[in-house]
């Protein structure tokens, strides 16, 4: 996190987001990695990428979303956040079935 003087950024805004263990870049961006889903244990794995950005929707505000591409990015599923320094609010995903749907 920021200084108070610097204020709340988008990056601070998707790191409250995305979690240590996610597939998800903590700052504006995009990252390959593997989506796994497809049922019981082993399941599938599908190469894809997560893409982290946020927009400023006021001070202090931003609004995040998480997508994830798959199949040379034909496919994508996204999630939406509403995020301030002190709140983590989820709005909505939509998009293509994510893998990650079938485990």
């Amino acid at each position: 996190m920021r200084d108070k003087k610097e204020g709340f950024s988008g990056d601070d805004a998707i790191a409250k987001v995305v979690s240590e263990k996610s597939e998800y870049p903590n700052k504006s961006g995009k990252v390959k990695g593997i989506i796994h889903g497809g049922g019981k244990a082993p399941g599938i794995t599908v190469q894809g990428e997560f893409e982290s950005s946020a927009a400023k929707k006021g001070e202090d505000v931003f609004i995040v979303t998480l997508t994830e591409y798959w199949n040379k990015g034909e496919f994508r599923h996204y999630r939406i956040y509403e995020v301030s320094p002190t709140n983590v609010k989820f709005v909505k995903e939509g998009g293509d079935v994510s893998p990650e749907a079938y485990n």
